[in-house]
């Protein structure tokens, strides 16, 4: 396995420890929203939204990894998040 394979496959590790992360603090900041632990509520969905930022952490640097390869694929591929190419979404709903 070459360097830049083992990397993506500890890059696709990473984003799913993450986004099982995401999910798990989600969960928990309805469940307390429901309960009425506003403040509790509040924490985990701060959490969630860090650990979404270390996706996004990976993904950029996946696109960086495919980019140096020379994948032709990744041409209208931005590592700026915030722009509108990225997936099609980058209709100003961000965190910052």
């Amino acid at each position: 396995m070459s360097r830049k394979e083992k990397s993506i496959e500890l890059l696709n590790k990473a984003v799913a420890d993450e986004l099982l992360a995401v999910h798990q603090y989600m969960y928990f900041h309805f469940r307390c929203d429901d309960m009425g632990y506003d403040l509790l509520s509040g924490l985990f969905k701060r959490t969630a939204i860090q650990e979404m930022m270390h996706v996004e952490t990976a993904f950029r640097t996946y696109l960086v990894l495919e980019r140096r390869s020379g994948n032709e694929n990744l041409r209208g591929c931005s590592e700026n998040p915030r722009t509108e190419r990225n997936a099609g979404i980058g209709h100003g709903h961000g965190r910052r």
